[in-house]
Formats: structure tokens, C-alpha cells, sequence
């Protein structure tokens, strides 16, 4: 009797979630704004219902019902409401070392029936394996019984599934409506105002430019873009000049030593706010203290 060797042919393995961080169902109010953020993980978006505008580094698109977006690690994005109306949308965010994952760099697809229920499976099966948070928006928990291996397991070849069904119909649609960027949405000269009256509201706070565009929810990048277009020195530069003109008050009609000014207004040290003083208006703050007291008398 013969014998047949029955080794058989390895199953590839070309694309493979080792972890996920986010899988969550959102049901968006209108005027919703979610902040901004980087981390090193792949990140996807869907709209199940309305529209919503996402961000993407410094460019903003407009991502409607049936439309998926994928975020590729430490890009910056965003996500917040669209013309007043309210959205629900799904978010997943993941590890994924696979170099098929390049397939979906700054890919925007229409998903199809089957791609849909992919996803809606790897939710919920996800809701049986872990518990979730919609704010922060992370998986605080895996589930402890004793199918909750099979349900994670679930999970992974689910959403396995979609992205492997998106790479190979080789489809990828045009970019969604795209708007520039947030100063088209809300205008130039309203965006930079916001931003100015920001600056002198913080006046005494020393703000770096992460924060300033963490609290406007767009990219550091967009918002030296767009100031520099209003103020050529940038707005770091703006912002030091609103701190001199202030400290320029305070000399003259204040009671209050050159340190306590310095302090303030949240300068490294005295010495580094006379410099920067001097460099400015062209004299110490003593001398146009003294200067100003002998053109009043």
C-alpha cells in the first residue's frame, strides 16, 4: 500500500493585528468635537449614520455614511461634527506591524455589505471579550469567562477580514470631499482672531505651540500655517510681543518690581525678560520705566 506524504501548504500569514487598543460605537450629538491626537497605532474610522469631519495631519475632509478612513501611526487626527448634525460612527484603533498595512495609507473606501458586517461582528463580539469606555475611547478590560478566548479571537478575524477584503478589490475610491484645512471651514481672519484673543486670555501662561493646537483641535503645522499668513513673525513671535506690550503697562501703571513682572508673565528669569525686553523696544525695562516717569513729568 502506498504512502503519500501529507504535509500539506502553510497558511500565510500577511497581514496580522497582534493588539487593539479601541473598538468603540459612538452616537455623536451635534456641535461634537473630539481633540486631537498622535499615537503610534493604526487608527480607522466609519460613518454608519450622518457625516462627520475628520482631520488628517493639516488637511480636513468631510467623511459621509458608508465611508471609512485609516489613520496610519502618529499621524495627527481628529474628528468632530460636520454642517450641525449629529453622526454615529465606529472607531478602532490597533497594533499592526504588517507591511500590507502601506495598501491603506491615506486610504478612504466605500464599504460594501459584507465588509460592513465584518465590522459589525468584531463589535460586537468585542462587547462579550472586553470593556470599553467611549472617553477616553480605550478597552479598560478583558472580560473574565470562559469563551472570552473565542470572542477575541473572533475579533481579530473580523476585523482581519475587512482590512485583507479592502486591500485585494484594489479599489481605493477618490478622497472624500476634502476642505483645506480649518480656516477654510471657519475662515481665516474669524480662525486667527480666535486664536489671537486665545493669546491674550493666556497672556501670563507660557504656551507652546502643542498646546495652543491641541485647544483649537487641528495640527501644530496648520496653526503656523495659518497664523503666518496673518503675522509673518509667527505666532510665537506674536505672543512674545503681546507679553512685552503687557509688561509695558505694568511698568507704568503698576506698582510692581521688574522680577514680579517677569514672573508674571511667565518669562525663564529676569535677565532673559530684560534681554528680550531690550532686544524689543530697544532700552531695559528700568530704563523705560525711567524713561516714561520723565516724559510724564
Amino acid at each position: 500500500m502506498a504512502r503519500f506524504e501529507l504535509s500539506g501548504y502553510p497558511l500565510n500569514d500577511v497581514l496580522n493585528i497582534s493588539n487593539i487598543v479601541s473598538l468603540f460605537y459612538h452616537k455623536a450629538p451635534r456641535n461634537f468635537s473630539v481633540i486631537g491626537e498622535q499615537h503610534p497605532l493604526w487608527e480607522m474610522i466609519y460613518v454608519d449614520k450622518g457625516k462627520v469631519m475628520i482631520t488628517a495631519d493639516d488637511k480636513n475632509y468631510v467623511l459621509k455614511s458608508g465611508e471609512i478612513a485609516f489613520h496610519r501611526p502618529n499621524e495627527f487626527h481628529a474628528v468632530r461634527a460636520y454642517d450641525n448634525t449629529a453622526a454615529n460612527y465606529f472607531v478602532v484603533a490597533f497594533v499592526c506591524q504588517s507591511p500590507a498595512m502601506s495598501e491603506l495609507e491615506h486610504g478612504f473606501f466605500f464599504l460594501n455589505t459584507q465588509e460592513r458586517n465584518y465590522l459589525y461582528d468584531a463589535y460586537r463580539y468585542s462587547q462579550k471579550a472586553y470593556q470599553t469606555k467611549i472617553i477616553p475611547g480605550r478597552i479598560t478590560l478583558q472580560l473574565d469567562s470562559e469563551e472570552v478566548g473565542f470572542y477575541s479571537q473572533t475579533v481579530k478575524n473580523m476585523l482581519e477580514l475587512l482590512l485583507l477584503s479592502i486591500i485585494l478589490r484594489k479599489d481605493n475610491t477618490n478622497p472624500p470631499e476634502r476642505l483645506d484645512t480649518y480656516t477654510k471651514q471657519a475662515g481665516d481672519k474669524r480662525f486667527v482672531a480666535d486664536v489671537e484673543a486665545y493669546l491674550e486670555k493666556h497672556i501670563c501662561e507660557n504656551l507652546t505651540i502643542e498646546q495652543i493646537s491641541n485647544d483649537f483641535n487641528c495640527s501644530a503645522s496648520m496653526l503656523k500655517k495659518a497664523f503666518q499668513k496673518a503675522h509673518a513673525g509667527g505666532i510665537i513671535n506674536y505672543f512674545i510681543d503681546l507679553k512685552i506690550d503687557e509688561a509695558k503697562r505694568l511698568i507704568t501703571e503698576s506698582e510692581m518690581t521688574i522680577s514680579q513682572i517677569s514672573d508674571k508673565l511667565s518669562f525663564q528669569n529676569s535677565s532673559y525678560f530684560a534681554r528680550i525686553f531690550k532686544k524689543r523696544v530697544g532700552m531695559t525695562p528700568s530704563e523705560f520705566g525711567s524713561s516714561f516717569k520723565e516724559n510724564v513729568w
